[in-house]
């Protein structure tokens, strides 16, 4: 991350607020991760983190967002096998697959964009 960032500012060191910068991202990726805060939190961290995926895409940030589309589709499994109600199974069961979508596209977008 930091001899992209060096490169692309000409210097041969690292710059201090990439390092950052480089830290906070992934302190947030971590806390999505383990399921910190609420779903409603959860979600704007990660929309946060989605634009920062393309304006900084050194800091691999989609990696982390695909780790954490995986770990809350597990979260949301475990809800779905602890409901009986149906509607919120169906509601949680949509909510599940949504997650396992968004991991499978930045899969195929690294996979498209890998060189051969």
């Amino acid at each position: 991350m930091g001899e992209e960032s060096a490169k692309k500012s000409g210097k041969g060191s690292v710059d201090p607020g990439d390092q950052l910068l480089k830290g906070l991202l992934e302190s947030l990726v971590d806390n999505l991760k383990r399921g910190d805060g609420d779903r409603d939190g959860r979600g704007q961290v990660e929309g946060w983190l989605r634009a920062l995926a393309e304006k900084y895409s050194e800091y691999d940030i989609e990696s982390g967002l695909r780790d954490y589309y995986r770990a809350e589709a597990g979260r949301l499994r475990a809800e779905f096998d602890a409901t009986e109600n149906l509607i919120e199974r169906l509601n949680i069961g949509r909510l599940l697959e949504s997650f396992l979508e968004k991991a499978s596209e930045i899969e195929r977008r690294r996979s498209d964009e890998a060189p051969e």
